[in-house]
């Protein structure tokens, strides 16, 4: 059977899934991250693959700010957009970071992790240093 387009798209993504294929519930939907991370007018930008590649209709995204070791700074908030300002009491010349996570509709609990760290060297001037998945 050979289907194309938008129809070949829904029915491997449904086939896969629907038939707990350890391809598609272990590889596929996982490796559909958040990624394409840049810093922009004080702001942490990203895309949402999944979304991106219409594999997935939106969500909402989880942040929270960690400190240089990992550790959180304050509680988590929830967005609906792909880019979050940064913070704007942070102390210059640090590593900071945010842990990611996404939600999908009908989902009831939070991706596994993606934190994004970035360093302040000055107000308005930010250096984004690594990404890390959780695995």
């Amino acid at each position: 059977m050979y289907v194309t387009g938008p129809d070949g798209r829904h029915y491997l993504k449904h086939h896969l899934l629907d038939m707990g294929s350890t391809f598609g519930s272990n590889n596929l939907m996982p490796h559909m991250p958040m990624d394409r991370f840049a810093i922009e007018g004080g702001e942490v930008r990203f895309a949402d693959l999944a979304v991106a590649g219409k594999l997935e209709e939106g969500g909402q995204y989880q942040c929270r700010l960690l400190d240089e070791k990992g550790k959180p700074l304050g509680s988590p908030r929830v967005l609906e957009e792909t880019r979050l300002e940064i913070e704007g009491e942070l102390a210059p010349e640090r590593y900071y970071g945010y842990e990611l996570r996404t939600q999908r509709p009908g989902q009831q609990s939070w991706s596994k992790y993606t934190r994004v760290y970035f360093y302040k060297w000055e107000e308005g001037r930010h250096q984004l240093v690594r990404v890390e998945r959780e695995e």
